[in-house]
């Protein structure tokens, strides 16, 4: 009971959460007598590697989500760029369909001013 009474206060003190405080009391619990004892001894050299695993596992965390940001910002920077030159393809299709027409229209509109010419002009003999 001493023990537990003493990994409380090194708890209290320990620069960890309460997540990993209360981990921590249910595993002491069920350790063997001995292994309290020596937890409880270098106390100080525990929570120095606990802090530092931590650390390190949310150091790691915080790169692959980092990583993740980025892949999501080449992905959209893609998906905009493709969608850009559809929009430029579908411009010039527009701009081709519009010669056309109007290569169309002219060359109705010449016909039409051939007829109405031949119409209107001398028959020749």
């Amino acid at each position: 009971m001493m023990q537990n009474t003493r990994l409380q206060l090194l708890l209290e003190r320990a620069p960890i959460t309460d997540e990993d405080r209360h981990n921590i009391s249910r595993i002491f619990v069920v350790l063997s007598s001995e292994r309290q004892t020596a937890l409880i001894s270098d106390w100080d050299g525990y929570i120095i590697r606990f802090v530092a695993i931590r650390n390190q596992l949310l150091e790691e965390e915080a790169r692959r989500f980092l990583s993740g940001l980025q892949a999501i910002d080449i992905l959209l920077d893609e998906a905009i760029a493709r969608e850009w030159e559809k929009q430029r393809e579908k411009d010039q299709n527009k701009k081709q369909v519009r010669r056309e027409l109007e290569a169309t229209v002219a060359y109705d509109q010449m016909q039409r001013l051939r007829r109405v010419k031949e119409i209107h002009s001398p028959i020749v003999r």
